[in-house]
């Protein structure tokens, strides 16, 4: 995915099906992740629509 090499504090996979990728980023609110959203990522040529799902609370957590 060209144009996501600048994203800090993003994994970025390509998977196979609908989506196409699949990003997770880490930013502190949900305005700072529409400021994201609208000045980072549907800047990328070729990204036609965007899904969102936002984290409501964490359950489980990698230690």
């Amino acid at each position: 995915m060209t144009g996501c090499e600048s994203f800090t504090n993003a994994l970025v996979r390509r998977v196979f099906g609908v989506p196409d990728y699949f990003l997770r980023v880490a930013v502190a609110n949900a305005d700072a992740y529409a400021v994201f959203q609208m000045t980072k990522l549907v800047t990328i040529p070729g990204v036609s629509r965007v899904i969102s799902y936002l984290t409501m609370e964490v359950i489980k957590a990698d230690s």
